[in-house]
């Protein structure tokens, strides 16, 4: 039976411990805002990147030729972008986000496409280090993505239609 300081001792614990949840679920709620912000602010070069690309590909001179605006007859494979946190902080974010992405995989497994896996963040490239697979990762910055690795991706993603190599 735990005597008086026991007692004692663990409602300090417990009370610490709640301040210090607190506290995260403040500074959680002030960054999830501040992204909120950002992807607000954002908005309207999306809608004027939409409408370039919606003239480009209405373009009847590019509309035949062009290899990145044809559709490929069959699917034969396919690529997963998975983009989750670096850190565990975020509930059950980054583990739903990575078990869609490995039953969307399963799903084309079943339909016979080849799954290829491009992780952005620690978690889904430790999570699909070993079970699909993962042509490219990157870990350490979700919280501030860097420019040159979007490119990256991006290339990596044109390269490989345009050569036929993803569908």
């Amino acid at each position: 039976m735990a005597n008086l300081r026991d007692i004692k001792k663990r409602i300090s614990s417990v009370t610490t411990t709640k301040q210090i949840t607190r506290t995260m679920e403040m500074v959680s709620t002030a960054k999830i805002r501040r992204a909120l912000d950002r992807s607000k602010q954002a908005e309207p070069y999306k809608e004027a990147l939409t409408d370039v690309m919606l003239t480009v590909a209405g373009d009847a001179s590019c509309s035949g030729t062009d290899p990145m605006l044809q559709k490929h007859e069959s699917v034969k494979h396919g690529l997963i972008v998975v983009i989750a946190s670096d850190r565990g902080l975020a509930g059950g974010f980054n583990t739903t986000v990575e078990r869609t992405a490995e039953k969307l995989a399963a799903s084309w497994a079943n339909d016979g496409i080849e799954c290829e896996i491009i992780a952005c963040g620690r978690k889904p490239a430790t999570y699909f280090r070993d079970r699909e697979n993962v042509v490219m990762h990157f870990e350490g910055n979700s919280s501030e993505p860097d420019f040159n690795q979007a490119r990256m991706i991006s290339s990596h993603i044109c390269d490989a239609y345009r050569a036929g190599e993803l569908d």
